[in-house]
């Protein structure tokens, strides 16, 4: 988990970073979509250098589209000139940003965040289909401190994704290799759905039947409603709603607002403890 949390808290700080840039606060250089423009050659060095974000945009507060990057996080060019005719007016970002609406904790303010979710946006520029992303916003303010713009960038979800794979691949490692770990939103959502012996995949299959549809905390599994209450710990003995069967659990909630729940065979509490640990689950 600390690895997930760190990895957040890290976009969380981009976005503030990126505002700060000169270009983005010269009118000059808004409504200008051309490459030669300086403001859109920082925003495609941040979707190169990073290489973690969908899109990065800047928006009046009125919600107009000020500029967007034009290459991908590969480099690629990336045909965006259309989303100058959109509104961002009705985005939830924009209207929290707008009102200081931030993500805030241990100090940290100045960012809001959205929860994951599936973005019809994202999709439209790229031609893609099921793209999930976190969108974090902050204000672009002028050398008055009066905010001028919003900037919000759409990272890939994959980033957690890939993370998550990573400590499987630990469990499975460790002997585990039936081990199931779930990520969930702060509500108890499932956001990722890593099972790959009990579903049959070698390659992690978003499916948008389960994310952001399931929610185990309202279907009762004990380590999920735990969990949404905050805290950390394990359970030897505990329903696995979907698959019908008894599991040991263990479950961790970070500052970030999502929770991992850690499943394995029932019999193999020690092991699952042992493995928690490692991922910052505690035993209570």
């Amino acid at each position: 988990m600390d690895v997930i949390e760190r990895n957040l808290f890290e976009r969380y700080g981009d976005v503030q970073a990126f505002g700060l840039n000169t270009t983005a606060q010269d009118p000059a250089n808004w409504g200008n979509p051309s490459d030669r423009n300086p403001l859109v050659g920082a925003m495609n060095g941040y979707m190169t250098g990073y290489g973690i974000y969908q899109l990065t945009l800047l928006v009046s507060p009125e919600g107009k589209l000020l500029v967007a990057n034009t290459v991908g996080p590969l480099g690629k060019p990336l045909n965006t000139k259309g989303l100058y005719g959109k509104s961002f007016a009705g985005e939830q970002w924009l209207k929290d940003v707008m009102a200081g609406k931030f993500l805030e904790g241990d100090g940290l303010s100045g960012t809001n965040v959205t929860d994951a979710h599936f973005s019809a946006l994202v999709d439209d520029v790229y031609g893609s289909k099921g793209a999930y992303s976190l969108i974090y916003a902050a204000p672009v303010k002028n050398a008055a401190g009066k905010t001028v713009a919003v900037w919000a960038n759409y990272a890939d979800f994959g980033l957690v994704e890939d993370i998550v794979g990573a400590f499987h691949t630990e469990y499975k490692t460790g002997g585990q290799p039936k081990t199931e770990l779930t990520l969930l939103d702060k509500n108890g959502a499932v956001i990722v759905d890593y099972d790959p012996t009990a579903q049959g995949w070698t390659k992690y299959p978003r499916k948008p039947n389960v994310i952001g549809k399931v929610n185990l905390a309202k279907l009762g599994v004990e380590a999920a409603v735990a969990a949404v209450k905050g805290g950390s710990g394990s359970l030897e003995d505990t329903f696995h709603a979907r698959k019908k069967i008894h599991q040991a659990a263990g479950y961790a909630t970070p500052k970030v607002a999502t929770t991992t729940l850690v499943s394995a065979g029932r019999g193999s509490f020690e092991r699952l403890s042992k493995m928690s640990t490692r991922c910052g689950i505690r035993r209570s």
